[in-house]
């Protein structure tokens, strides 16, 4: 086997740990990496809480990257965000949140912890309901290549690029969604290297009644498959990093300028996740935001970080997960910014822009 080709089960062993970033953790790592559901299955899911998060899924799905959300809103709200989505920041998690904004939006997230990761769409009206068009990005920035010696043999430039569609409509406090995505991923420009391609879809529901204090969302994200390899012999066509998520919104009595919100994740790889999350709004133009999230093996990383006479394996890990994040309105234009903090990756950053332009 070439020595490139050697290297790829490495790359490939590494780039699921990105996946662990699709709200809170940002990873800087050298690596590689239809349509419209039934609304009628969407709403059963809401109350399944369901199977783990993209977000620790690590190494049983293909192209991880593709579930990776880099809107600051989610992030401060520790991914607690089917039910309270909205807008373009919105896509990825639950797209029926799509709907629950009018005009033409221009959005952009950024991630600044990894070289270059983040995400742009464009929202526009449409008869019945609401585009989206988007794309998600990830530059690994350059990898230099080595054989066994160490001796460099150049350098390798991995990227992916995740473009999709996303449509939404609703009626009487009722929203619905889906959005197609797309996936490419190269590992670099290495002799027998070849673009690897996938496609999968996302689709979700909520309920947002006009005079009711609680709502709920209820989405499938991922469902997928990869269809070619990232090289010259690569026969892995693997399932997406899928998940099933259910959430409930809450404004409790005469604190409607408080919302809070909670998230059950269900990843088809792995244990259940919960998250926890609410906003408070100082003023019209301005709210503030945190949140929470855990899994069962944060849990058990956490027993054994306390104990110590714990087995190693369970001292440290990433059991406390800290968010927060402020959104500023001046006028037309909304800066939402997000920041978690992982007790072994320190504090992590996600920044967005919306500017939206009424018809």
């Amino acid at each position: 086997m070439p020595m490139a080709h050697a290297k790829i089960p490495l790359l490939r062993a590494r780039l699921p740990a990105l996946s662990r970033m699709i709200f809170p953790k940002t990873h800087r790592v050298s690596p590689v990496p239809a349509a419209l559901a039934c609304l009628g299955a969407i709403v059963a899911l809401a109350a399944f809480p369901g199977p783990v998060s993209a977000a620790d899924a690590s190494g049983t799905a293909s192209m991880p990257g593709i579930a990776l959300i880099p809107a600051a809103r989610p992030a401060g709200l520790a991914g607690a965000y089917t039910a309270l989505g909205t807008g373009a920041s919105a896509i990825g998690v639950n797209p029926a949140g799509l709907a629950r904004e009018s005009g033409r939006t221009f959005f952009g997230s950024v991630r600044p912890e990894l070289s270059r990761f983040g995400a742009v769409a464009y929202a526009f009206p449409a008869t019945g309901g609401r585009w989206a068009v988007s794309a998600t990005y990830v530059d690994y920035d350059a990898i230099i290549s080595t054989d066994e010696n160490q001796v460099s043999q150049g350098t390798l430039r991995p990227y992916s690029l995740y473009p999709a569609l996303t449509y939404a409509g609703g009626r009487g406090g009722l929203y619905w969604g889906g959005t197609l995505k797309l996936a490419r991923e190269s590992l670099g420009d290495f002799d027998g290297s070849t673009p690897a391609f996938g496609v999968g879809f996302d689709a979700g529901v909520q309920y947002r009644p006009a005079m009711s204090r609680l709502g709920w969302g209820a989405a499938v994200t991922n469902v997928g498959k990869q269809l070619s390899g990232h090289f010259e012999g690569d026969t892995r066509r693997g399932a997406l990093p899928g998940a099933m998520r259910a959430g409930l919104t809450y404004d409790p009595p005469r604190q409607r300028v408080l919302t809070l919100t909670a998230d059950v994740e269900a990843p088809f790889q792995n244990a259940p996740l919960l998250a926890l999350g609410g906003e408070y709004r100082v003023l019209p133009e301005w709210t503030l935001r945190a949140g929470t999230r855990w899994s069962t093996e944060d849990v058990r990383k956490l027993r054994g970080w306390i104990d110590p006479n714990s087995s190693a394996e369970e001292q440290g890990g990433e059991a406390v997960k800290i968010a927060a994040g402020t959104t500023l309105r001046v006028g037309a234009v909304a800066v939402d910014y997000g920041a978690q903090w992982w007790r072994e990756l320190g504090i992590v950053h996600a920044l967005s822009v919306a500017w939206s332009i009424d018809p």
